[in-house]
């Protein structure tokens, strides 16, 4: 594992970019259903939230759960491997 990336490393990461992206759209779903959707039909809300929920459960289930703890391990192992190729 490369602890020692820089800002630029870190911030090109996929997972990272869709877990800010999921992450916004879901805050920013929020604000536009307590402050702008009252024309909205109830079900059609409460259908787009829980798709929203799901998808920030988990992206917060990846980095909090064994995904991103296996990719740490599987990082490892490859780290390992390498020096006895040669």
């Amino acid at each position: 594992m490369d602890d020692n990336k820089t800002w630029g490393q870190v911030l090109k990461d996929p997972a990272l970019i869709i877990s800010l992206w999921v992450s916004t759209q879901f805050f920013v779903l929020i604000i536009f259903f307590s402050l702008w959707a009252n024309q909205m039909a109830n079900e059609a809300k409460q259908v787009i939230l829980q798709a929203y929920v799901v998808a920030f459960t988990a992206v917060w289930g990846y980095w909090l759960g064994s995904s991103a703890g296996s990719k740490q391990k599987d990082a490892a192992l490859v780290q390992k491997a390498e020096p006895s190729k040669s």
